[in-house]
């Protein structure tokens, strides 16, 4: 039993239903799990329950009353991105409930992170910078690496409209994105959409809740600047650790952080992977290596 965990903070579940049907779910029960305030869950009214801590109180519930319906002893935790920093903070707290844990693009070291792609965007429009003689582009690019070096300054405490900043508006300006190495694809296509069971406004009316959803986060220091490397050695059970060769948007040597922490006292079942011509979603861009290595590290692990 796998209990997938989304991205965001303030992303969605729904869609993953299509990505997975035909890769895992013939062989495993996959629950897709919206959190609060999120996707199909209720909306929120204000931030108090918009916290790490509430969101493991969500968490254990969840966990608890699979474990129960289906009389299992523990499951597979699966997440992308936020969902895998999710999943290792409940593995750290619950650590007898997960049998193993999938990270695909997660984030052990929220500064390193953030600091790593500023250094990337500062070089890029200092390359840019040396290039042209337009004067109006000159004044640009010098006020973008000074708002950059402002951002690295900060104590990240209030991160959301720094976070759009370096993640959105910045990287658009320098023709880059942190997140992909490959184009995006456009919104979800019908197929897509009919087989979650959702129309597209319905879709994007998930994408306005999200932010609700990333903007209380973004604004808690504690998010901001999640550090919890040095307790990852504390992990027993098998891990298996995902990145893209190209992204930027979680810091490029993320993983291998993530990889190291982990190994510290428990080497024997952590397994690292970092998967070519791929950024932050690497089950999009190259599937074909990344479902076989979810299949197999699910078949070595699982109890």
């Amino acid at each position: 039993m796998i209990l997938y965990l989304h991205g965001g903070p303030g992303g969605f579940s729904t869609l993953q239903h299509h990505r997975y049907r035909n890769v895992l779910e013939p062989d495993y029960l996959i629950a897709y799990l919206d959190q609060r305030g999120c996707g199909q869950s209720s909306a929120i009214d204000g931030t108090d329950q918009l916290t790490m801590t509430q969101y493991l109180r969500d968490l254990q519930l969840v966990v608890q009353q699979l474990l129960d319906r289906y009389a299992k002893p523990g499951l597979n935790l699966m997440g992308d991105s936020w969902g895998a920093s999710y999943g290792f903070l409940y593995v750290l707290k619950h650590p007898s409930q997960v049998v193993t844990l999938i990270s695909n693009g997660g984030v052990a070291d929220a500064p390193y992170g953030y600091r790593n792609l500023i250094e990337k965007e500062k070089e890029l429009a200092r390359g840019l910078l040396t290039e042209t003689r337009n004067e109006k582009e000159i004044a640009e690019y010098r006020r973008m690496i000074t708002a950059l070096e402002r951002i690295e300054r900060s104590s990240f405490d209030d991160f959301y409209a720094a976070t759009r900043l370096i993640k959105r508006t910045i990287p658009r300006q320098l023709n880059f994105n942190p997140y992909r190495v490959n184009s995006h694809g456009g919104p979800p296509s019908e197929e897509v959409l009919a087989d979650a069971g959702v129309d597209l406004e319905t879709a994007k009316g998930f994408f306005t809740k999200g932010r609700v959803v990333n903007e209380a986060f973004r604004t808690d220091p504690a998010f901001n600047n999640l550090n919890m490397v040095n307790r990852l050695a504390d992990i027993a059970i098998p891990v298996l650790v995902i990145q893209g060769d190209g992204d930027y948007s979680i810091g490029i040597d993320q993983a291998r952080i993530i990889f190291a922490g982990l190994t510290e006292r428990h080497p024997g079942n952590k397994e690292l992977a970092i998967v070519p011509n791929a950024g932050h979603d690497t089950a999009d861009e190259n599937p074909e290596v990344v479902f076989p290595l979810l299949r197999g590290f699910l078949e070595r692990y699982n109890l």
